[in-house]
């Protein structure tokens, strides 16, 4: 179930509080043609959702992931209908469900689904900003999720799930300072991953241990303020894809496809796990243009006139993001 804030747009901040599916049928958010007054609706259409378990469960992999990283999830009963309502009838159900409630005023938070359980699960989200933005309490909108799963014989593998500012704003003012927040969380992740795999420590080194991470970023290769975690010596994954194969995100608006979502792998894990990833775009909605500019208006050309899923349309479809799948050798 998605709880959706009638006209939001990425980036927004919430002006009114979650009100319950019966609060919500009290205002008339429920009858037809009724208008929205400025509160959430619930985002409950079952293609929508169908799509997002056809993109994790049909994609051109060669196996379902183990692990899935999610973006934008409400809450844990979200997480857990995804789960048992429409995976479980694709034939895949999660036995483990990994969420926690973080600052986002629009709720929406970092969720995993996994075959393994966790030796331990850490969150982020109380770290402090120190930047120069005032009234901003905590670096991280979302989180910077840390999980070491167990994967048996003595096997285990962190992943460090996050969801950074988005880019999107309406004045130069708002986009100076969604560039400063995300250069923050670029920052803050690196700190965090270097004190839980310091490049100094024999046992617990950066260069031997078995990490990741992922997530939604916001920002492409390229960018300044992503640098501090871009350049902290990981593997981008998708970075072994050809140039014009590499972009997971659909910028409408612009007419711009260009990569804004990772998976950057430890020294380790991109020493022993060499596959090239997957991107899967069969959920990405219909568009009659059938090419698309790569990273800016004036850049090249890129095929944008490929399969869907049988029930993409013009208007329906999974995401405006392509997930990325990776195969890991530990």
């Amino acid at each position: 179930m998605r709880y959706k804030i009638f006209g939001y747009k990425p980036g927004g901040n919430a002006k009114h509080p979650i009100l319950t599916p019966n609060e919500l049928e009290q205002t008339g958010g429920f009858l037809p043609n009724q208008k929205w007054k400025n509160s959430f609706k619930i985002f409950d259409q079952e293609e929508w959702r169908d799509l997002t378990a056809n993109v994790i469960i049909h994609n051109d992999c060669t196996q379902i992931p183990n692990i899935l990283c999610l973006m934008e999830v409400e809450n844990m009963d979200a997480l857990r209908r995804l789960n048992q309502d429409y995976l479980r009838k694709r034939g895949k159900e999660y036995q483990y469900a990994y969420l926690i409630d973080s600052n986002d005023p629009r709720r929406i938070d970092v969720g995993v689904l996994s075959d393994y359980p966790i030796n331990y699960l850490n969150t982020n989200m109380y770290a402090r900003y120190n930047g120069n933005i005032s009234n901003r309490k905590y670096v991280f909108s979302r989180d910077c999720l840390e999980l070491e799963f167990n994967l048996g014989s003595g096997k285990s593998l962190t992943i460090f799930v996050n969801h950074l500012k988005s880019k999107y704003s309406k004045t130069k003012k708002e986009l100076e300072k969604g560039n400063q927040i995300r250069k923050s969380q670029a920052e803050t992740i690196r700190s965090i991953v270097l004190e839980k795999f310091p490049k100094s420590n024999v046992k617990t080194n950066f260069s031997n241990s078995n990490f990741v991470v992922l997530g939604d970023f916001n920002d492409v290769p390229s960018s300044p303020f992503l640098a501090p975690v871009l350049n902290l010596g990981l593997t981008d994954t998708v970075s072994r894809l050809s140039p014009d194969k590499q972009w997971t995100y659909y910028h409408e608006q612009e007419h711009v496809v260009s990569q804004i979502d990772y998976i950057l792998l430890s020294p380790n894990l991109a020493k022993n796990s060499t596959k090239k990833p997957h991107i899967e775009r069969g959920g990405i909605e219909r568009k009659r243009r059938k090419k698309m500019n790569l990273n800016t208006k004036d850049g090249p050309l890129v095929d944008f006139d490929f399969p869907r899923f049988e029930s993409v349309t013009y208007n329906l479809s999974a995401s405006d993001h392509c997930p990325i799948f990776q195969e890991l050798h530990i």
